[in-house]
């Protein structure tokens, strides 16, 4: 019978651990070798015995060098050293994590056209500079001048926020009537070319995706315009704000604005497009705008989380975007920002569209109020409140909601509701806290896919065209 192997043991790992440890060589405890025991070489430190000896006078750096309260082991045997040169320490080690940073890259002028006097076809990068990030759109890359923020032509654009059902369009077409300002209707194109462009665009390529929109279309923005005003390596917050200004320079005025509630999701992407922004914020009770919302006939919304059908759910989609809005309040000031109440609005015309135009530094026209005859809302039947003055009251949560559903609602919101001054019945609980989380959660995800996603090669071979 044959007995069965031994396992051998696993010696590899211990001789690459043995070999990884610095190895230590150690000197004779006696004098150096070829010198004689009582020839002592006459060095810095042993003229600390002398009493006329200053040590003030001594170098730093042997001071540096000696150790205090100890003499040297070469001369009177008490340990051995550690390898190195006699009387000196071994170089300090660096942690690989811990290494010293490097010095920051050098910025290097815009490259210089082939042929130009000091141009080079060479493509190396200088050491210690960085590598410039890949665009998203087009495969060129090219070094970006500083972005700087520069006034918007014929002044700052104005832009509506508010959540949807909130009276936006109503506040859109009195803006609209103004003489010197154009606001269209809901654009929903800036994210997408925001994505498609990142920092910078090419002209051909931002025009060849604007004749893929459609709402470009409905404008009728003359493109070729738009290409005549822009140039190489063109801020994509200016080309998106050209397409307006073309827009409005095409119905004979010089400034423009913008109103699409989808763009609450999107509030520090129009902060970074348009620094020079005013924002108007109109706010509603969110009860009435949950009234209005969910009597709207379900094939004109698709019900999604973004879009929910139940009061609950439109608290946290009301709650979370107000709260967003005012958070961007606080960020640009009272100079950039303005809250107006839709309940003031329907009630006092006149006073808050004066203040608007105040803020917005523009003159007040009387015929701003006279809008029920100029909108056409045959395409859009959730939309015939338009054809008649404001009304207040038309969607009253106290007689057209439930119990049941403004509990669920305060449960949820009533926390905001109780700090915009409207009336409260419940305050929120762990469930309402909890279905907010997971509101939450959801918008998170969708930033991620929306953004993140969309930038990969993978999604834009899947998804080339803008739709």
């Amino acid at each position: 019978m044959v007995p069965p192997r031994r396992r051998a043991r696993p010696l590899g790992r211990t001789r690459r651990l043995r070999r990884a440890r610095p190895r230590r060589r150690l000197l004779p405890a006696g004098p150096p070798p070829g010198r004689r025991p009582d020839d002592r070489p006459a060095e810095p430190d042993s003229r600390r015995h002398d009493p006329s000896f200053d040590q003030a006078q001594e170098p730093a750096s042997a001071r540096l060098r000696r150790r205090p309260g100890k003499a040297e082991d070469h001369l009177h045997g008490v340990r051995a050293r550690p390898c190195g040169a006699l009387g000196r320490r071994p170089p300090p080690r660096v942690h690989p994590r811990r290494a010293p940073p490097r010095p920051p890259a050098v910025v290097r002028p815009r490259c210089r056209p082939s042929g130009a006097p000091g141009s080079s076809s060479s493509h190396a990068r200088r050491p210690g500079s960085r590598r410039q990030p890949l665009r998203a759109h087009g495969s060129s890359v090219r070094p970006r001048p500083p972005q700087q923020v520069t006034a918007t032509p014929g002044g700052p654009p104005l832009l509506i926020l508010g959540v949807r059902r909130s009276g936006t369009t109503l506040l859109r077409v009195m803006l609209d009537r103004h003489s010197e300002l154009a606001v269209p209707d809901e654009s929903y194109f800036v994210p997408q070319l925001a994505d498609r462009h990142l920092r910078y665009v090419d002209p051909d390529e931002f025009v060849d995706d604007l004749r893929r929109i459609d709402t470009v279309a409905e404008w009728e923005v003359p493109l070729d315009v738009v290409r005549a005003r822009l140039s190489a390596d063109f801020p994509i917050g200016a080309a998106i704000g050209t397409v307006y200004a073309v827009y409005a320079e095409k119905r004979g005025k010089r400034r423009w604005g913008d109103k699409t509630p989808m763009y609450m999701q999107n509030l520090r992407l129009l902060e970074r497009l348009f620094p020079d922004a005013l924002f108007v914020h109109l706010i509603r009770d969110g009860r009435n705008a949950a009234t209005s919302f969910l009597s709207m006939p379900p094939g004109i919304v698709t019900e999604n989380w973004m879009h929910p059908r139940d009061p609950a759910g439109f608290a946290c989609q009301w709650r979370t975007e107000v709260k967003a809005a005012r958070r961007l309040g606080r960020r640009v000031g009272r100079d950039r920002y303005l809250e107006v109440r839709y309940e003031e609005l329907v009630e006092d015309v006149d006073h808050v569209l004066q203040a608007i135009c105040e803020f917005a530094r523009l003159p007040y026209e009387p015929a701003m109020t006279d809008y029920a005859g100029s909108v056409d809302v045959s395409a859009k039947p959730h939309q015939q409140s338009l054809t008649r003055p404001p009304t207040p009251g038309l969607r009253d949560w106290h007689t057209q909601m439930s119990p049941d559903d403004v509990g669920a609602f305060d449960r949820v919101a009533g926390d905001l509701l109780h700090e915009l001054s409207y009336e409260t019945h419940e305050a929120p609980d762990a469930l309402g806290r909890l279905r907010l989380a997971s509101y939450g959660a959801r918008a998170a995800a969708w930033r991620v896919a929306s953004f993140g996603l969309r930038r990969s090669p993978f999604w834009r071979r899947r998804h080339p065209p803008l739709r």
